[in-house]
């Protein structure tokens, strides 16, 4: 009989690979669909007031957790934080116009993949793992979909230490590749990716690294992260130089989501590996995240509110 511990080496790659097949076709069908047809899902699930008349957009970008790995993925819905950051907001009394939330998340991609030139992974149902011209940052805002999007979300820092950088050479191949990232590395990537889009007028949420699966990992990923955690709440306050009153971006730390938070270490919120959130995870998340959010966008609604008045 085979031991439990050689069932899940076998069961948890199985699952990881039929799932991502599922949520790249879920990614696909949520990119072409403008607004869903009704056999794949109800308008209810693409906005969040879709009777309203103002409608407002969020996007997340990121690595793994962005994209979606471990959630529970209805047809035609996006997996990941961003359907059921739809479903919390609906929940938010104080909002009065529409939000929908964009999955620009981008799998086993680093934070600074999100600025080179080069770009690999998988994301939004396309292949990134080609040489390409632009970095996933511009792949993503060049998109007028997304260029237009009030608040970004960033949910970036869990790959960095866990893989080698690919180098932006004319033809990948397993040994044109650099160390992980260290973080102050991460740290610096994240700042330039911030003040870009405060530059575009946007506000910003930076979202810490989770942290669980880190123990079976070499010490140094875990660490790493707790450094990198540090580091990111420390990020919005040296974000905040004296700014032009003019100037309405802002950047903001979402909910601490590693292990130093006590609700986020129960076994129940992550995946069969341990490490990414399962949907419990993402729902939490979502919800606790709404809940630091509601202030910010309900400024973005009172704003748009008054430049449609001329005021």
């Amino acid at each position: 009989m085979p031991s439990n511990e050689t069932v899940t080496a076998f069961l948890v790659p199985l699952t990881m690979f039929l799932q991502l097949l599922w949520i790249r076709f879920n990614h696909r069908l949520t990119y072409l669909r403008r607004p869903p047809p009704q056999w794949i899902s109800s308008m209810s699930t693409y906005e969040t007031n879709p009777s309203a008349s103002f409608r407002n957009k969020i996007v997340i970008l990121g690595d793994d957790f962005a994209y979606g790995i471990g959630d529970h993925v209805s047809m035609g819905d996006s997996p990941g934080l961003a359907s059921h950051l739809r479903r919390a907001l609906r929940s938010e009394k104080l909002l009065r116009q529409s939000w929908v939330v964009y999955n620009c998340g981008v799998r086993k991609s680093t934070s600074e993949q999100w600025l080179d030139s080069f770009g690999g992974g998988e994301g939004g149902g396309q292949q990134w793992s080609t040489p390409s011209t632009k970095s996933l940052f511009a792949k993503v805002f060049d998109n007028p979909r997304y260029s237009d999007a009030d608040s970004v979300i960033i949910f970036l820092g869990f790959n960095d230490s866990r893989y080698p950088q690919p180098s932006p050479a004319r033809r990948i191949s397993a040994e044109s590749t650099r160390p992980s990232l260290t973080p102050d590395q991460t740290i610096q990537n994240l700042s330039a990716i911030t003040r870009v889009l405060r530059a575009m007028g946007k506000d910003v949420w930076v979202l810490p690294v989770a942290t669980f699966g880190d123990h079976k990992h070499v010490k140094e990923i875990g660490e790493g992260n707790i450094q990198r955690n540090e580091m990111i709440l420390e990020l919005g306050n040296n974000l905040h130089p004296p700014r032009p009153t003019s100037d309405k971006s802002d950047v903001q730390v979402g909910p601490r989501i590693d292990m130093l938070h006590y609700e986020y270490r129960g076994k129940r919120l992550y995946w069969l590996d341990g490490e990414h959130f399962s949907s419990a995870g993402y729902k939490k998340l979502a919800k606790d995240l709404a809940d630091q959010m509601a202030t910010s966008l309900v400024k973005r609604e009172f704003a748009k509110f008054r430049e449609q008045l001329g005021m």
